[in-house]
């Protein structure tokens, strides 16, 4: 019941959701959702079965429009960009930082094309040219070298960028140079890379981690032969002997991925993978830190609702324990906008992209 009053206050400070109607249009600035800082549900919340806990279709679409007034509000914003990541020449060059910008532009590019978003698909249509991306491919080849701030996670989200636009019918030849282009890069870091990966040894579970860009090569569905044909030696020479080692990494405080959820997630998602999934645990889920904006990273967020990504999957499928877990998860992080709309710096730039992930996962990819 708390959930629906705070929804309805919601939804009196988004764009319509009606069937026809879109959110706001980018040019006039999206109203950042304002709910309690504070909600007085337990942390985590307890499971419940899914007929009580899913949400109505009318509800998700709301809850997507809000997450959309946050990211576009996020993606425009240049005045607060991290100057020390350069920001792009055109395209990327909002947000917090190059990459969240990035997975910014995914996350409006799926949710305006999910739900008819017709003023978003508009403004990124006009925006994401074939020119524009060319010039993007330019900027990160010259500025991000190597092992650079952005590889591979700024260039593996990029992929799920072209990834969208392919879904397009997007197949111009300068496109498909691009996206060979991007492939490439992202496949090269992999394949000269180590997993564990070289520092220190150990697995990374943030923006250097091999594991994540090779989960993102594999959600963008490459199309060539000669891509899938890279995965299945990157699977076989490096992913298996380490999966028995991953389960048992020990998180560090900066991590803001759970691996051993990231390999769960890969193994159901991967177009080359013909063998048996890692199994799903339903262990107690760790609290959100509380309050976030004080705490040492401010990951506790991204670490929970990546924990939860393979059970969204699992959700789509019918399986009912990882339904509850999955619902659970969403309806409190939906009710703790402290932890996704609150501060533009902490929260706002990247985490309405990571729940928008999860709702597309239970969506089926769609």
């Amino acid at each position: 019941m708390r959930e629906r009053a705070v929804l309805e206050r919601e939804i009196k400070v988004l764009a319509p959701a009606k069937a026809g109607k879109t959110p706001a249009k980018p040019a006039a600035k999206p109203v950042t959702p304002r709910l309690p800082l504070k909600c007085t549900q337990p942390s985590p919340w307890p499971d419940a079965e899914c007929d009580r806990s899913q949400p109505s279709a009318d509800r998700l679409r709301r809850r997507a429009v809000a997450l959309t007034n946050v990211i576009v509000e996020g993606v425009t914003n240049i005045k607060d960009h991290d100057d020390k990541n350069k920001p792009g020449p055109l395209l990327f060059n909002g947000s917090w930082d190059y990459h969240s910008a990035v997975h910014g532009h995914w996350a409006l590019l799926s949710m305006a094309r999910v739900h008819a978003f017709t003023d978003i698909e508009k403004w990124l249509t006009n925006r994401l040219t074939d020119g524009a991306l060319a010039k993007e491919l330019d900027f990160l080849k010259k500025n991000t070298k190597g092992n650079g701030s952005e590889m591979p996670y700024g260039w593996a989200w990029l992929l799920m960028v072209l990834f969208e636009l392919r879904r397009r019918g997007r197949k111009s030849t300068g496109f498909v140079k691009i996206t060979r282009s991007v492939e490439d890069e992202v496949l090269g870091f992999l394949q000269r890379s180590t997993l564990p990966e070289k520092k220190n040894g150990a697995f990374i579970a943030t923006h250097d981690s091999w594991l994540f860009a090779y989960l993102l090569v594999a959600l963008s569905e490459p199309a060539t032969e000669a891509v899938r044909d890279r995965l299945r030696a990157l699977r076989k020479n490096k992913l298996e002997p380490a999966r028995s080692k991953i389960g048992a990494v020990t998180p560090a405080k900066t991590d803001f991925m759970d691996l051993a959820a990231v390999l769960a997630l890969i193994d159901r998602v991967d177009p080359i993978y013909t063998g048996s999934p890692a199994t799903l645990t339903l262990g107690t889920s760790p609290a959100l830190d509380d309050p976030p904006l004080t705490s040492a990273n401010n990951h506790s967020a991204g670490t929970v609702l990546v924990q939860v990504w393979p059970h969204a999957v699992e959700a789509r499928r019918g399986d009912k324990a990882s339904c509850s877990r999955y619902h659970a998860r969403m309806n409190e992080m939906f009710l703790r906008t402290d932890h996704w709309a609150d501060s533009f710096r902490h929260v706002a730039h990247w985490i309405p992209q990571f729940m928008w992930m999860g709702m597309w996962l239970a969506a089926g990819r769609p």
